[in-house]
C-alpha cells in the first residue's frame, strides 16, 4: 500500500506503530490479522528500516560479493581454474543493481502493508499525548490521529564525532553514507572495533582497496567471547589491513569527496579517499514528544522499557532498537508480534513476551563468526569454578587445497557448567559458522549438555563436526586401582583430553599432511608421567610424496625412552603407582570433597582434614636441578607449557638457579585407606634475580594446570603455595610475573584481594573499624597475618589507605607482604574503589588523581609527547577503562 495522499484528521485506529521498520512491520501486520484497524508511520519514504535500506540486506549482499573475490583468487590459485585476464570488481555497475534489488524488498513491504490492510502514513510524529499523534508531512502540513496504544519503533542512526571534539570528523562519512558511495574509494579507513567496523573493513579490503581499521584497544570485537576476538584481530593484520592498534582519531584534514589525512594520537598520519566512522548507534528518540510525556529514557536515549516493553507511560511500548537491547531485526520482529499476539490474540498468548537471553547472532567478517549465549568471562561471572571450556582449532576442508597464507582459521568453543555440563554458551569463528550457528542456537536454549552434542552423529566432511576431531589426544593414566575410586565424570575427563596449542610443535598452521585417520596417542603415567606414543592412520600417501613425519617431530620433544607398546607401559604404570613420590619437599597441602562423597557440595574446600575417608588431599612440592631426579622428572613434565601456555618454550635446564612447585593430587585406594597414590596436577617455574642489596626478586615465568583439574580453583591453590613459599623465604624480596596471560592476571588478582581481604592487622590500618575482610578457603598454611574475619564496609575510610593513600605505610606493607609494586598500588587501589562512597566527591577526587598519578607515572614516555589538553584526554580515558576493570575483577572476587 502506497502511503495515504489524503489523510482524514481525527482518523481513530487501535494501534499505531511509528517507524515502517522490522518491528514496525512485523508488529502492525500481525495486529491487523487479528482484524485491528492499525497504522504505520515512516518518514523516510522507504519501509523496511535499517535492515533492508542501510543494514543487514545491502550489507550481506556486498559481502557475498567479496566473498565470491576470495574464491575467485582460491579458484585460481589453489583448485587450478584458469581465471582469464584475472578478476575486475566493478563497485559502479554493482550498486545500481543492489540499489535495485533493496527497492525491490520496499515494494514488498509496500505490498505486505496492503493485503494485510495497514494503513501508512508518510511523514514525521510526535506524542502529543498517549492517545494523539501529530504527523507532519514533507511539504510541512500537519494532521492527527487518534490512537488506544502507540508502540515506538523508530530504530537508531550511526554516530559521527563533532568537529569541536575532532577537528575535521564531519569529512567522513558513517556506515550508512558507506551504501551510498558510487566508485570504490582507493584508500579507506574504517574506525571502530565492533562488528559494523570488522564487517566493512573486511569487505572492503577484500574487494581490493587498501584499507585500514583504527580500534582504541588491542583487540576488535571486545564484548565478544575472548577466544573470538583473539583468534580474527590477527587475521585481520594476516590479510594486509592495516590495522592501527590502541589508537584514537585526533584529527582529519581534506576536503570533502577529495583526499584527506587522517591523524591519531600515537602521532601517526595517514592519507585516504573516504573515512567511515563505526563507532557505534544512537536511538531515534529525538522529536517525537516523549519527554514532553514524561517517557524515561536513560543515559544513552534509549527508552526504557520493562519485560512486556511497556515504557512508565500508560498506552505507549517501544520494541525494536530503540530500546537498546539486542539491536539485531530478528529480536525487533519477534518481539513485535509478541506485543500483538498478546495484545490481540487468543488467551494462550496473554503472557506472551520475547525472552532476550540466549540470542544468537552472527558476523559477517572474513572469516564469519557465529555465537550464542554466555562469553567465558561472563559464565565464570555468574558460574565460578563450575565452568568448563573446550576448543578446537583447525583448518576447513575448503582450505586444503589452498596456499597456506590464506587458509582461514576456524576455532569453536563450547562453555559448558555444572556436572551435566549443560551448554551455556557456543562461539565459533570459521567457514560456515554464520549457517551452522542456527542449529547449535536451537541446542542451546533448549538445554542441552555436551553430552547431547556429542551423541549426535555428525555430518561427515563438514566444519560443524570437528568440536572434537583434534588429532593428537592426551591421557593421564592410572593404575586400575587407582581408577576404582574415580566417579564417571573424572572417568570421562582424565580418558582424553585435547592441548590448547600444537604450534610450538607441528608449525603455525597445525596442520600434519598425508595421512588419512591420523590418531596420535600420547599417554602419562599420572605420577611418574613416563610417555607412552602411539601414532596411527588408516593410509597415508607414498614415500615419495611429501609426507609429515609426524612420529619423529614429536620426539624432538619429549625423552627418547618413552614407551612404544601399550602392554609394557600400562605394566610400568601399574607397578610405579605404589611406588612413586614427589620430589622435593613439601610446602603446602589442601582438601577437597571427594566427587563421589555425601560431603561434595556440602564441605567447604580446605575443611575437611587429610584423614577424612571422603577427603581428596593435593600437596605443593618444591624441588631444584640438586634435587635428585627431578631434572629427567622436568624433561617430561615441560611438554604441558608448550601444549597449555601460549608462546611457551622450554626453560635452559643448565641455569642453575630455577626452581619449581609442583602439584600433585594425593588420592586414597579404595578398602584401603592406608595406601595413597601420588596424581600429576600441574606446576610453575621460578627463577631469581638480584635485589640490591642482599636479597632476590623471585620472578614466576611458567604456570600450567592440567585441563581435567582446571576451573576447579587449582591454580588459585597453586599460586597460593607459590606465594607463601615467597613469604616464608627471608632473602627473597618479593614476587613478580613475567608477562602473564589475561586470564593468569585475573587469577593473581583475585587471590592478592583475598589475601589483602583477609588479612585483619591491614585491613584495620587500612580502613580503620571499618576495614571490611572476606574469609575464602585455602591450604593448611594460610595468609600471613593474624587471623581472619569476616566484616562489611561502613561509613567513611578513616584508615591509611585514604584516599590519598599514606605512602610510607603502603610501602611498608608492600614489603612486608612481598608484592610487586605496581601489582601492590592496583590493589590498594581495587580496595578504595571497593570502600569509595559514590556520594563522596572529595574522596572521589582524591582517588582519580591518585591512580591518574601511578598511570602518569608508567606511562610517562607516551604521555610526554602529548599535547596538554590530548594528555589529559589519553589519562581520563586510560583511568576510565582501569576502574572499569576494576569493577570486573571485584566483582569476581565478591
Amino acid at each position: 500500500m502506497p502511503p495515504i495522499e489524503k489523510p482524514t484528521d481525527g482518523e481513530k485506529y487501535d494501534a499505531v506503530f511509528i517507524g515502517g521498520g522490522s518491528a514496525g512491520s512485523a508488529g502492525s501486520r500481525r495486529a491487523a490479522s487479528y482484524g485491528k484497524k492499525v497504522a504505520v508511520i515512516e518518514e523516510t519514504g522507504r519501509l523496511g528500516g535499517t535492515c533492508v535500506n542501510v543494514g543487514c540486506v545491502p550489507k550481506k549482499i556486498m559481502w557475498h560479493a567479496a566473498d565470491i573475490a576470495d574464491k575467485i583468487r582460491h579458484a585460481h590459485e589453489g583448485y587450478e581454474f584458469e581465471v582469464p585476464n584475472g578478476a575486475q570488481f566493478h563497485w559502479n555497475k554493482f550498486k545500481p543493481k543492489r540499489d535495485a534489488y533493496i527497492r525491490f524488498l520496499n515494494g514488498i513491504y509496500d505490498s505486505n502493508f496492503s493485503k494485510e490492510g495497514v494503513a501508512y502514513h508518510d511523514g514525521h510524529a510526535k506524542l502529543l499525548s498517549p492517545t494523539v499523534i501529530e504527523i507532519t508531512r514533507k511539504d510541512g502540513s500537519t494532521y492527527k490521529i487518534n490512537t488506544d496504544k502507540v508502540v515506538v519503533a523508530t530504530g537508531g542512526r550511526p554516530i559521527i564525532p563533532s568537529d569541536d571534539d575532532i577537528p575535521g570528523a564531519s569529512l567522513g562519512i558513517d556506515s550508512d553514507g558507506f551504501f551510498d558511495l558510487e566508485d570504490q574509494p582507493k584508500r579507506v579507513a574504517v574506525v571502530g572495533a565492533g562488528y559494523i567496523a570488522v564487517e566493512l573493513a573486511g569487505v572492503l579490503h577484500t574487494l581490493g582497496s587498501e584499507t585500514h581499521l583504527v580500534i582504541r584497544k588491542d583487540h576488535v570485537l571486545r564484548t565478544f567471547d575472548p577466544a573470538l576476538q583473539e583468534t580474527l584481530t590477527p587475521w585481520i593484520e594476516h590479510t594486509g589491513i592495516n590495522l592501527h592498534k590502541q589508537s584514537k582519531v585526533v584529527k582529519v584534514e581534506g576536503e570533502r569527496g577529495g583526499e584527506l589525512t587522517v591523524h591519531t594520537d600515537k602521532g601517526e598520519t595517514f592519507k585516504v579517499d573516504t573515512l567511515i566512522w563505526a563507532i557505534g548507534r544512537r536511538p531515534n528518540t529525538g522529536n517525537l514528544g516523549l519527554q514532553d510525556l514524561g517517557v524515561k529514557l536513560d543515559a544513552k536515549g534509549d527508552i526504557v522499557v520493562d519485560e512486556y516493553q511497556a515504557t512508565n507511560v500508560p498506552g505507549i511500548w517501544a520494541i525494536g532498537d530503540v530500546q537498546g537491547k539486542a539491536l539485531l531485526t530478528p529480536v525487533a520482529i519477534a518481539a513485535a508480534r509478541r506485543w500483538s499476539n498478546r495484545q490481540y490474540g487468543p488467551p494462550k498468548f496473554k503472557n506472551d513476551k520475547l525472552d532476550y537471553n540466549n540470542i544468537p547472532t552472527v558476523v559477517f567478517s572474513h572469516p564469519p563468526i557465529g555465537t550464542v549465549g554466555l562469553t567465558e568471562p561472563q559464565a565464570r561471572e555468574k558460574y565460578g569454578d563450575a565452568v568448563k571450556i573446550y576448543k578446537s582449532s583447525f583448518r576447513a576442508l575448503y582450505f586444503s587445497m589452498v596456499p597456506a597464507e590464506h587458509k582461514e582459521p576456524s576455532v569453536y568453543k563450547l562453555i559448558v557448567v555444572g556436572e551435566e555440563e549443560r551448554v551455556v554458551g557456543i562461539h565459533v569463528i570459521g567457514a560456515g559458522s554464520d549457517e551452522l550457528m542456527q542449529g547449535f542456537a536451537v541446542a542451546l536454549k533448549m538445554g542441552a549438555t555436551k553430552q547431547d552434542l556429542d551423541d549426535t552423529v555428525a555430518i561427515h566432511p563438514t566444519s560443524a563436526e570437528d568440536s572434537e576431531a583434534d588429532i593428537l589426544g592426551i591421557r593421564e593414566v592410572r593404575a586400575p586401582k587407582d581408577k576404582e575410586v574415580l566417579d564417571e565424570d573424572e572417568v570421562q575427563t582424565f580418558r582424553s583430553f585435547r592441548p590448547t596449542f600444537t604450534y610450538p610443535i607441528y608449525g603455525e598452521e597445525e596442520k600434519i599432511y598425508g595421512y588419512k585417520d591420523l590418531v596420535i596417542d600420547l599417554r602419562f603415567a599420572s605420577g611418574s608421567l613416563k610417555q607412552y606414543l602411539d601414532v596411527r592412520y588408516s593410509a597415508s600417501l607414498p614415500s615419495s610424496s611429501t609426507v609429515d613425519d609426524v612420529r619423529g617431530t614429536l620426539e624432538k620433544f619429549i625423552p627418547k625412552d618413552y614407551y612404544k607398546t601399550e602392554e609394557a607401559f600400562l605394566g610400568r604404570v601399574e607397578e610405579e603407582a605404589d611406588s612413586f613420590q614427589p620430589f622435593g619437599e613439601k610446602i603446602y597441602s589442601y582438601t577437597r570433597p571427594a566427587p563421589n562423597s555425601a560431603k561434595k557440595g556440602k564441605a567447604v574446600a580446605g575443611s575437611l582434614s587429610e584423614d577424612d575417608p571422603d577427603a581428596v588431599v593435593y600437596e605443593a612440592w618444591h624441588a631444584t636441578w640438586d634435587t635428585p631426579q627431578f631434572k629427567e622428572y622436568h624433561k617430561r613434565m615441560q611438554l604441558f607449557i608448550l601444549l597449555y601456555v601460549e608462546a611457551g618454550s622450554y626453560i635452559n635446564d643448565e641455569e642453575d638457579s630455577w626452581e619449581f612447585i609442583v602439584l600433585y593430587e594425593k588420592r586414597k585406594r579404595q578398602g584401603v585407606p592406608l595406601v595413597s597414590t601420588y596424581h600429576f596436577v600441574g606446576y610453575t617455574s621460578l627463577f631469581p634475580f638480584f635485589y640490591f642489596p642482599d636479597k632476590h626478586r623471585m620472578r614466576l615465568s611458567q604456570f600450567v594446570i592440567l585441563p581435567p583439574y582446571q576451573h576447579k580453583g587449582h591454580g588459585s591453590e597453586l599460586y597460593n603455595a607459590t606465594y607463601q613459599y615467597v613469604v616464608n623465604q627471608p632473602l627473597i624480596a618479593e614476587l613478580t610475573i613475567e608477562d602473564p596471560a589475561e586470564a593468569f592476571e585475573d587469577l593473581r588478582d583475585r587471590n592478592d584481594l583475598k589475601l589483602l581481604l583477609n588479612h585483619e592487622q591491614f585491613m584495620q590500618e587500612a580502613f580503620g573499624d571499618g576495614g571490611i575482610t572476606q574469609s575464602s578457603g585455602g591450604g593448611k598454611v594460610g595468609g600471613v597475618g593474624p587471623g581472619r574475619r569476616k566484616g562489611k564496609i561502613a561509613g567513611k575510610a578513616k584508615g591509611k589507605i585514604g584516599p590519598p593513600t599514606d605512602k610510607l605505610w603502603a610501602e611498608e606493607w608492600r614489603k612486608r607482604l612481598k608484592i610487586a609494586g605496581r601489582q601492590f598500588h592496583r590493589l590498594i587501589e581495587m580496595l578504595i574503589l571497593l570502600h569509595l562512597e559514590p556520594t563522596d566527591v572529595r574522596s572521589a577526587r582524591a582517588y582519580r588523581l591518585q591512580v591518574k598519578e601511578r598511570l602518569y607515572r608508567f606511562n610517562y614516555e607516551v604521555l610526554a609527547q602529548l599535547e596538554d589538553q590530548e594528555r589529559l584526554e589519553k589519562l581520563e580515558e586510560t583511568f576510565q577503562s582501569v576502574k572499569e576493570d576494576y569493577h570486573r575483577i571485584l566483582a569476581m572476587v565478591r
